[in-house]
């Protein structure tokens, strides 16, 4: 029998006075939302139980949620796993709603009788606004056993007119007028989260290529260990993300240039802004890649500055440390082979792979036979365009939470700098990929952004060795470079490959394509060229 309204839950009432039909209630709607999210990490499977773990009201109409999402794995992976979320959700008045109109619909979670709408809090300017107030001379909130504590404040006079960023992500994001960027943490995991460590560390040696921290947000469960919930950083005036800004350039440099390219002299110069050696319209583009790569080098000699801080004092890169990364890694491929060959044998990509399997084991293997030596030091551990902000032609690293599909311990580990090369690299490939599916796969364009792809990734590696050649962080010999970054490359291939099957299935091809495509070349080979 359909339920009525006055035997339903009661959202419109304040959520300080929710109870237990709410929360009921809350649980039965917000599977379909959250399965639908960017941030909802386990997309393969499906959600078979979700919890109310905590509610803690900030504002007379919104509250924080914290959710346990039970899911069951896809293919083979039949084991239900446990997820635990942060949702800020809000109760809109109908005429706000209204006035909202279609911007609202993507967070609408239920509309309610008369008009209101249960929405997630991102969509509540009110909400927003409350939770930066909390940094200012640090709030404390309490719920059912439970703390939300604001670090931070007081906040200096400036606009906080709060602004959602509307980028895909794995956490929610918003920037409070030209003053501060909230960034909220949506996957819970016990401990402090590895972008306020390395931001306070950054922030506390006045490294200018990374935001000031300027407050966190921590939630402690009852009887619990204390959970970042999110960090609070000084705005830095930019042009945007790095990731959306290539896409630009490169949809400019092939609608500027229908026909295929024709490089005078050699491709890879010694020198990557020399005019005659590339194209002119490719000379901007490898400037940037060349800066992007000295920047690199520099996070990497800061983070690596202190010997006496054991968090963050290099440690010798062993071949002991070799073998249990390419145990790691072939255990994360075969893991994905069995999801892969379940759901997605299809596509040529994978064929490829699943048919050349023992090859890439092979590949891993040897990466346990010669120590290539070099330190484990804190990295940056997500390094890509999209944690990248733009002003002219420099950069800001953002997001140091490393990689989401690892756990806490994995993302606060030292590695070699080079996983942060080796994703850089893989995120130019990611480009050049979605630019030729924008066009169409059109020849002229594939030659372009294969000259293009090319080219930066020569000119990264030029700046980044440029500047950091010779430090003891490195690998002391060629051979070894070149062993440690293709080894990073597959094993960032691998990782890529899992968080596509498990987030973005559509984009499956992409690591496949990055496998292939690394079996047959080195990077340092090109830069040596």
């Amino acid at each position: 029998m359909a339920m009525t309204v006055n035997d339903g839950p009661r959202f419109e009432r304040p959520p300080g006075e929710w109870g237990e039909r709410e929360l009921s209630a809350l649980e039965r709607l917000l599977p379909g939302y959250v399965a639908g999210q960017r941030w909802y990490r386990s997309k393969a499977g499906r959600i078979e139980r979700l919890v109310v773990r905590d509610c803690i009201p900030f504002t007379s109409r919104a509250a924080l949620l914290v959710i346990d999402v039970d899911s069951q794995g896809a293919g083979g992976d039949r084991a239900a796993t446990t997820k635990r979320y942060s949702l800020p959700v809000s109760v809109l008045p109908a005429a706000l709603a209204r006035g909202l109109g279609r911007s609202l619909e993507p967070h609408v979670i239920q509309e309610l009788p008369g008009g209101a709408v249960l929405c997630d809090g991102l969509a509540d300017t009110e909400a927003l606004a409350a939770l930066l107030a909390g940094f200012d001379g640090g709030v404390t909130l309490r719920g059912d056993g439970s703390e939300l504590a604001f670090v931070g404040g007081p906040l200096a006079v400036a606009d906080h007119t709060p602004h959602p960023l509307a980028a895909e992500q794995s956490n929610s994001t918003i920037r409070y007028g030209r003053a501060y960027v909230l960034k909220l943490l949506r996957r819970l995991e016990a401990g402090e989260s590895a972008d306020v460590e390395l931001g306070r560390f950054l922030t506390a040696r006045d490294f200018p290529a990374a935001p000031r921290v300027e407050g966190e947000l921590h939630w402690t469960p009852r009887g619990g260990e204390s959970v970042t919930l999110g960090v609070l950083h000084a705005f830095v005036p930019n042009d945007g993300e790095a990731w959306g800004g290539t896409r630009r350039r490169l949809a400019r440099l092939l609608a500027e240039n229908p026909l295929p390219p024709v490089p005078r002299g050699s491709l890879l110069p010694r020198r990557a802004n020399d005019p005659d050696a590339v194209p002119q319209a490719l000379l901007g583009d490898l400037d940037r890649a060349a800066q992007l790569g000295r920047r690199t080098a520099e996070l990497h000699e800061v983070l690596a500055s202190d010997p006496l801080d054991p968090a963050f004092a290099p440690e010798a890169f062993t071949l002991a440390e070799q073998a249990r990364l390419a145990d790691a890694a072939l255990l994360a491929f075969d893991r994905h082979l069995v999801v892969l060959d379940h759901s997605h044998r299809g596509l040529p990509a994978a064929a490829a792979i699943l048919s050349h399997a023992d090859e890439i084991r092979t590949r891993l293997r040897e990466f346990t036979k010669h120590e290539v030596g070099g330190q484990r030091t804190r990295v940056h551990g997500d390094l890509h365009l999209g944690q990248l902000l733009e002003h002219g032609s420099d950069i800001t690293f953002i997001d140091f939470e490393g990689e989401p599909a690892r756990s806490p311990a994995e993302r606060r580990s030292k590695r070699s700098p080079l996983v942060d090369v080796a994703g850089l690299l893989r995120s130019f490939h990611y480009a050049e990929v979605t630019a030729g599916r924008a066009a169409r796969e059109i020849p002229a364009a594939l030659a372009w952004l294969s000259l293009w792809h090319h080219g930066v990734t020569a000119a990264l590696m030029r700046g980044y060795l440029g500047r950091i050649e010779g430090s003891a962080i490195l690998p002391a010999t060629r051979e070894g470079l070149e062993r440690a970054l293709d080894f990073f490359l597959l094993e960032k291939c691998i990782y890529e490959l899992g968080y596509e099957l498990d987030n973005r299935p559509d984009w499956v091809a992409v690591p496949l394509l990055g496998l292939c495509a690394i079996l047959a070349a080195s990077p340092l080979r090109r830069a040596r060229a």
